[in-house]
């Protein structure tokens, strides 16, 4: 077993995948891709084909947020949200309703699929064998990280690791969550990190992107395994993916300065939609509504409503006004009163004022203020999150979310290394930056303490980045997490179900 994990579409015709095009809720036929796939030029069409439905509206817009960060700690939402998305937050989702884990499932499909036709497509053009190799080899990461959200998301899904040629072809089972880290994520991430350079291309993933995805997919394993969750009991043992992990963590962090990456000496530099030039972000998506790519909802989403009035936020967050937003996401305050008063976090990852008309709204400890005086009619009601701001927003927003970032492999190979002079060492260095105090070996009795306290360290670091919940299931935190924060734990808050529209439209689930 442990040699198979270290040697190494169309699921659902809604989920509309075959070789070159996309289907809707029914098929009417099969696309050739004959006439495509002839240059170089095509494969990088087909390539930024891929890549768009990552950022896409419905996926880390909206959807894939609601799923990664409701049913956890740092959003709840307002009243009057859809009802699929209150079960998200009360953790009860169900497969047969609801549309946000819906579109989540259906894109991560897309983007395996339009991998796929990649993979088959670009080994047969005439071209530059480096650039064939680049882009081949980003095929494979992109095919590896949908499967890597799907698994963590659903647990055993179908494995389509070709494209779709014919009707018989439709039906697919359920692969087991072993075949799925066997027969895709390990292998095309290692093939990956064989075909790519290290170079930095906008909103594309190289070598080190690849590198530190293969580092946090061993350490899933790794914590999965330890924690008990189901379907991980395949893994042959923890402290091995836990070795495998920090050494891969450890090829992309070293060389780090060599690549042009590492700490960031601005927060907000990080996530600014129009701003490349941070050394933090290894692999990123773009949704910019001055350069590239379409609208994104996310600040909308979770900025104050003003009635209507836009507001303008504190210099130190840029002093832009902003167009108002829809106050539909909420901070959990009892998560913001976990950063200390003394992390550097906490005022770069959250505002508690806003300018409107004039006046200045304020939040603290639960009170609205206006102009300094308590107030019940002030329009900041609560925290809200700064990493997605735009600052060219005008009612569409653009966004750059991390999906690979050094910070976040720093924190990949602390937990990893265990409680070991670096293990701790890499911890620090995330302390230090946020201004706290650091830790020694001698504060932690054993390894799963320290693990604990670097698990703790990545709520704050990359909080609302969409990892929260993968934490949560790996490590078996759920029913901790809903005792701390008076979360309810209904069901499926391990793995959400699978959508019913992909089992009637898939033959290979009925």
């Amino acid at each position: 077993m442990k040699n198979r994990i270290l040697g190494i579409v169309c699921m659902g015709l809604a989920a509309g995948l075959l070789s070159g095009c996309s289907l809707d809720e029914k098929a009417y036929g099969f696309m050739s891709t004959e006439n495509f796939y002839q240059t170089a030029d095509d494969a990088l069409s087909g390539l930024m084909y891929a890549y768009a439905a990552i950022p896409s509206y419905k996926n880390f817009s909206a959807s894939y947020m609601f799923a990664t960060t409701c049913p956890t700690e740092e959003f709840t939402l307002k009243s009057d949200a859809a009802t699929t998305q209150h079960d998200l937050d009360r953790n009860q989702q169900d497969g047969l309703t609801n549309t946000e884990t819906k579109d989540c499932f259906l894109i991560a499909y897309l983007v395996i699929g339009r991998a796929n036709a990649l993979i088959e497509n670009i080994p047969n053009i005439t071209m530059d064998a480096n650039l064939r190799n680049q882009m081949l080899g980003e095929a494979y990461f992109l095919r590896a990280y949908g499967y890597f959200n799907l698994v963590r998301l659903f647990g055993s899904v179908p494995l389509r690791l070709e494209t779709l040629k014919d009707y018989e072809a439709v039906g697919a089972p359920l692969a087991s969550i072993e075949d799925i880290y066997t027969k895709s994520i390990i292998p095309d991430l290692q093939m990956a990190e064989s075909l790519m350079d290290t170079q930095k291309r906008r909103g594309r993933v190289n070598r080190v992107g690849a590198q530190g995805l293969l580092a946090d997919a061993y350490l899933f394993l790794a914590s999965a395994r330890e924690s008990g969750l189901e379907g991980y009991e395949f893994v042959p043992s923890a402290d091995e993916f836990y070795t495998l992990a920090r050494d891969k963590a450890r090829e992309v962090l070293w060389p780090a300065e060599d690549n042009g990456y590492g700490f960031d000496d601005s927060y907000a530099n990080i996530f600014d939609a129009e701003n490349e030039s941070s050394r933090e972000l290894i692999f990123y998506t773009i949704s910019s509504i001055t350069t590239v790519g379409e609208k994104n909802l996310l600040s909308t989403l979770t900025t104050p409503y003003c009635n209507e009035q836009s507001f303008v936020l504190p210099a130190r967050y840029g002093g832009y006004s902003c167009y108002y937003g829809w106050e539909h996401v909420w901070v959990e305050t009892e998560f913001y009163d976990t950063f200390a008063d003394n992390d550097e976090r906490k005022e770069a990852f959250f505002c508690t004022e806003i300018t409107v008309g004039g006046k200045v709204h304020s939040w603290k400890d639960g009170q609205k203020y206006i102009d300094g005086v308590p107030d019940e009619n002030g329009l900041c009601k609560r925290p809200f999150v700064t990493k997605y701001i735009d600052s060219n927003a005008d009612g569409d927003t653009g966004n750059r979310h991390p999906v690979v970032r050094y910070s976040e492999i720093l924190l990949t190979f602390a937990e990893a290394a265990g409680n070991t002079a670096e293990g701790v060492e890499a911890l620090n260095m995330i302390r230090r930056r946020a201004g706290l105090d650091e830790y020694s070996t001698g504060d932690f009795a054993d390894n799963k303490e320290f693990r604990k306290a670097v698990v703790r360290e990545r709520t704050w670091e990359l909080c609302y980045e969409f990892y929260r919940l993968y934490d949560l299931r790996r490590t078996k935190g759920m029913e901790e997490m809903a005792r701390q924060y008076g979360k309810t734990l209904v069901k499926n808050y391990y793995f959400y179900e699978i959508p019913q529209d992909e089992i009637d439209y898939n033959p290979g689930l009925n």
